[in-house]
């Protein structure tokens, strides 16, 4: 059973969502795109990848439904001061039609000059090739490297 009523989101939800609808491969590929679209931070070509009903826990901002509330925060998660951005993710996990992951990212800041890097971690509930759900948290500090 695949998990689609995003109304009932609790744990074992999740965890039990269901015999795998999504291949280890089509997952892999997955990844691999979303990584490739965070990285050209255009906000039209991420958001495509999220259902218009989506749900969006980033962190510690408050939750977001639906693409029209995501949007402006995508827009300013790709701001223009992310410089020379590249971001790398990794499949951690496929449980029926949830997928979690780890991405980096480095980038250098636009007004200070100083270089950054982060990790995130993320959760997936796919519908089709879309993100319903995206759960995620992502730290950042300053590259001394």
């Amino acid at each position: 059973m695949q998990q689609t009523d995003l109304s009932d989101l609790t744990d074992d939800d999740v965890i039990a969502s269901g015999v795998s609808q999504t291949s280890l491969r089509e997952a892999r590929d997955l990844v691999k795109l979303f990584a490739a679209v965070t990285t050209s931070k255009n906000v039209d070509d991420f958001l495509s990848g999220f259902t218009d009903d989506c749900i969006v826990h980033y962190g510690e901002f408050p939750l977001m439904t639906g693409k029209a509330q995501f949007r402006p925060f995508v827009e300013q998660m790709f701001s223009p001061r992310l410089e020379n951005f590249v971001c790398t993710k990794s499949l951690r996990s496929l449980n029926g039609n949830v997928i979690g992951g780890t991405w980096n990212a480095t980038w250098i800041d636009g007004k200070s000059k100083q270089k950054k890097a982060g990790r995130g971690f993320e959760f997936w509930i796919m519908r089709g090739n879309q993100i319903a759900r995206w759960d995620a948290a992502f730290n950042a500090w300053d590259d001394e490297s």
